[in-house]
This record gives structure tokens, sequence and C-alpha cells, in this order.
């Protein structure tokens, strides 16, 4: 049987808040197959186990995947803002050059 950890041990293995981590196990985000119900030591119920390193490789990967997602949504560069405007018409050409101007006047002026 691999080791089982709590949520709060999971979650400080995650880097994450057990806040995080319980609505994950609420709403089915989190592989089930992971996840055990084992009687609380004091005997009042039952309380969710995580099966550490199969949970812990699929929460890297996820992570990994999430990050991956959001850089690539964020690039988009001054040159590519400035080939779009140049495509446009007139009055962004103009735009484009005032960019180009001032993206210059900064660089000589360092």
């Amino acid at each position: 049987m691999s080791n089982l950890s709590t949520v709060i041990q999971f979650a400080r293995l995650v880097g994450k808040y057990p806040q995080q981590i319980y609505p994950m196990l609420e709403n089915g985000s989190f592989p089930k197959e992971y996840v055990s119900h084992v009687m609380k030591a004091n005997g009042s119920g039952l309380q969710p186990m995580i099966d550490t390193e199969p949970a812990l490789s699929w929460f890297k990967a996820k992570e990994e995947l999430r990050i991956n997602k959001a850089a690539a949504g964020l690039i988009y560069t001054a040159d590519a803002l400035i080939r779009d405007l140049e495509a446009g018409d007139k009055m962004h050409k103009g735009l484009a050059t005032q960019i180009k101007n001032f993206i210059t006047k900064k660089n000589t002026s360092k």
C-alpha cells in the first residue's frame, strides 16, 4: 500500500493551502482513485486520505500544464503590436510610427 497523507500534509507538499485542495476533492476534479476515506483517529467519522506518490505526480503534471497555458496566452510582443498596426489603415500606421519613435527615443536616452 502506498503512503497516505492527509489533505493538510498533501497541501504542504504541493505548496497550496488545504482550502484549495478540499474543493477539488468535493467537486470531483481530484482523481478519486488517489483518495481513500479512513476513520479519523478519534473515531468521529471518515476523513479523506491521499495516496501521496501518484497524486503528487498527477498534481505536478496538472500545474505544469496550467502554467504553460497561462504563459502561452501572455505572449504578445511590441514587435507584434507594431506589425499589426502597420497592417491597418492610415491612422494605425501613424500610431505604429509614433510607437517606434517612442521606443527609439527611450533606448537612446539610457
